[in-house]
Parts: structure tokens; sequence; C-alpha cells
């Protein structure tokens, strides 16, 4: 049993590279261009050709290279971003203090108006003590107090 099993790779290998040498000595037989008064054969049968569907033009390269994964590059969207009516003033007595990441997710922005001494809680379209986050931009907030905007700096 072990002489067996030392000879099955060999054997496996040896049909292997016999089934090798067979296809490279095979003759092939050439295709050859038709004389220049010979009729082209058929591709394919006529059988074997689906009817094209009345009413339905056929696919584009488009159609069929998303088939296959093929998307076409498009430009990102421009988030529309609405502008205060009024010019918005700076508050100064209003310190960003930090941010709050939630369990869902989210961040709450923490605020401190020094003037009514009071610490502010806010997300982004919700409203705190009068105080509504409007806006986070990269290096400030825009918050609205009474229907009045406010840019609040960010901590250098």
């Amino acid at each position: 049993m072990k002489r067996l099993s030392r000879w099955v790779p060999e054997l496996a290998l040896g049909a292997l590279a016999l089934a090798l040498v067979g296809l490279l000595v095979a003759p092939w037989r050439e295709r050859g261009l038709p004389a220049a008064g010979a009729e082209e054969p058929a591709a394919y049968p006529a059988a074997a050709v689906d009817p094209p569907v009345a009413g339905k033009p056929p696919a584009t390269a488009r159609e069929l290279a998303a088939l296959f994964g093929w998307r076409e590059a498009r430009p990102a969207p421009i988030p529309a971003t609405a502008a205060p009516a009024t010019p918005a003033e700076e508050a100064p007595w209003v310190l960003a203090i930090g941010y709050v990441v939630e369990q869902n997710g989210a961040r709450s922005y923490l605020f401190k108006d020094t003037r009514a001494r009071t610490v502010l809680s806010l997300r982004t379209g919700a409203e705190n003590k009068g105080w509504k986050l409007v806006e986070v931009r990269e290096r400030d907030f825009l918050l609205e107090f009474g229907g009045k905007p406010y840019i609040i700096k960010r901590k250098p």
C-alpha cells in the first residue's frame, strides 16, 4: 500500500505531462482568409439568433457596461445651505466648550453663555434656552437667538 501511495502522484504528473505534449504535437488546422470571390459563412445559424423585440431598441454601450458594474463619474451635489437674511454678528460672550458624542452617534455641542452664566447643550436644529444651533462650520458655529444669527468662534 505504501508503494502504491508513492506512485499515485508520479502517475498523475506523468499523465498531465503526456497530455500537454499531445496538445503541442497535434497539428492545428490553420484558418486562412477567404478568397476574394468566396462567400463568407454565416457566423451563427439563423435559428440561433433571437428575433428583435418589437418596440424596444437594442441595448446601448452604457447599459451593457452597467451590467458589469461600471458607473459614470458624476459630480458630487453641492448641498444647499440657507444663508441667513440678516448678516450674522459675532457673540464674544458665548464660548464654545466642546462636544459630547451620544449613544446613537450624534454630537451635542456645549456652549457657555457668560452673560446668563449657563451651559447650553445643542444639536443641529435643536433649541435650548432660546438658542438654536443652525450650522457647524470648520472654524466657527452659527447659532440663532430670537431669530437673530450669531457666529461663535471655535477654540484655536
